[in-house]
């Protein structure tokens, strides 16, 4: 279940903001490349100090399942309103890609929740499973997307991808954060200690 989770939430993250964000800021609203820097910084920065405020969440409440469940909502609930609300850049976009950061942030949780869930013997590699999960979900979204993309584009007959293509491609992100969803909720939580 771990490995869904980090998938859902990390996986899809990387594999937005490592290709498809930039691509998707410029080709559906015309934004030069160094306003399109902006908002992936700014989500990367909330993904980095997020880690730091999950663990500290799931310390305070005494438990990782909430957090973990909260996350993979926030991820859920951004790439639903982002492949089928409208939204445009400036402040409301900046929202959504600082959430997109604060979902992923969460990963710290699900690496220590996956050492309380194995024998002490299994920790490295239940620890490297859970981890592919964020690495395998980013290669097949980043691939996926493209693949959405191509079909969609060629559908519309335009010069290049419109928006809606984007956002008919984010489905993809969608449907694999909402597995993460379902998953995050079939956790067992372990005490802390």
């Amino acid at each position: 279940m771990l490995f869904l989770c980090v998938a859902a939430t990390n996986g899809t993250l990387y594999a937005f903001l490592g290709l498809w964000a930039a691509p998707l800021l410029i080709d559906g609203f015309g934004l030069q490349p160094t306003q399109v820097a902006q908002y992936a910084t700014v989500a990367l920065i909330v993904y980095g100090v997020g880690s730091l405020f999950a663990g500290w969440a799931a310390d305070r409440i005494g438990a990782k399942k909430p957090v973990i469940v909260a996350a993979a909502l926030i991820s859920a609930t951004v790439w639903g309103v982002m492949a089928f609300a409208e939204w445009s850049p400036g402040w409301g976009a900046m929202v959504l890609f600082v959430l997109l950061g604060l979902s992923g942030g969460q990963v710290s949780v699900i690496f220590a929740a996956t050492k309380e869930a194995v024998a002490l013997q299994n920790v490295g590699f239940a620890t490297a499973l859970v981890n592919m999960g964020a690495f395998l979900a980013a290669a097949l979204v980043q691939s996926g997307f493209g693949i959405i993309l191509d079909i969609v584009s060629v559908a519309e007959k335009g010069t290049g991808p419109s928006l809606q293509s984007y956002q008919f491609a984010l489905i993809l992100p969608l449907i694999i954060s909402g597995l993460g969803v379902i998953a995050s909720l079939f956790l067992r939580d372990r005490t802390h200690t």
